[in-house]
């Protein structure tokens, strides 16, 4: 189940966009509650730009060595996030098995600007979610 579907399973309002499907998500200007994305690698720096300037809180899916690149150290003081969240597997996106790329979510939420470093453990159990889990 994709983090869209269970958010929309929770009765939160979720709108979506792709660029395969014409939406241009760096050409959206409608500001939300929260932003969630796995951004193309190759603009995840623009992605998190924009979505910081729609969004309170914006939570990205990143490579995992994506903030231990020199050229982000000023950005990353300038956007300050509050969690990194390392997984502690490799999704296979593309369902071919075997994944070498490793992720982490960064979360900006307001007023916390302290980065806390916490690794996810992979859930068992999709289903087994509940709002709580989202909120703690």
């Amino acid at each position: 189940m994709l983090v869209m579907e269970v958010l929309e399973s929770l009765g939160y309002k979720v709108q979506k966009s792709d660029i395969r499907t014409g939406q241009d998500f760096l050409t959206i200007n409608q500001p939300a509650q929260a932003i969630i994305s796995n951004p193309p690698f190759s603009l995840a720096d623009e992605f998190i730009t924009h979505a910081l300037s729609q969004s309170p809180i914006v939570c990205m899916l990143l490579r995992a060595t994506f903030w231990q690149a020199q050229k982000r150290n000023e950005f990353f003081k300038a956007n300050s996030p509050a969690y990194i969240l390392p997984l502690t597997w490799r999704p296979d996106f593309e369902k071919k098995g075997s994944p070498c790329m490793e992720f982490a979510w960064t979360v900006w939420l307001p007023d916390d600007n302290i980065t806390k470093y916490v690794p996810l453990n992979k859930l068992k159990n999709i289903n087994a979610l509940n709002q709580k889990t989202f909120i703690q």
